[in-house]
């Protein structure tokens, strides 16, 4: 598997906690593609407390393969398994999203600054 070089992340975010990002995705025929989204991809942070909370990190997946319902059903049965197993290997709390070309809300963000 060749990976591609670290890109720009911010707030503290580890290019390490990439590998086992890469790792999960490798091991799940049905993920398509994976991106880093919000404050580590784009430095920004918006102030929703004071102090502000811990820092976390925001993780984009498409999947491939059966009709779209199969595939949310899919992302409902195991999504907190895999964000479980990424939680376990990362450092931040995690949030793991499925997204869609018909996603309003966590598609434009990936497709604005997502990593």
């Amino acid at each position: 598997m060749t990976t591609d070089p670290a890109p720009t992340l911010y707030f503290d975010t580890d290019p390490a906690w990439l590998d086992p990002i890469r790792q999960w995705a490798a091991k799940v025929p049905e993920v398509e593609q994976v991106w880093i989204f919000g404050s580590s991809a784009t430095g920004v942070r918006r102030p929703k407390e004071d102090p502000p909370s811990l820092p976390d990190l925001d993780i984009a997946y498409t999947l491939r393969g059966a009709a779209r319902g199969d595939l949310l059903a899919l992302a409902r049965l195991y999504g907190e398994h895999w964000r479980g197993w990424l939680q376990r290997r990362i450092a931040v709390p995690i949030h793991l999203e499925l997204t869609t070309k018909d996603d309003e809300k966590v598609w434009p963000a990936v497709q604005a600054h997502g990593i």
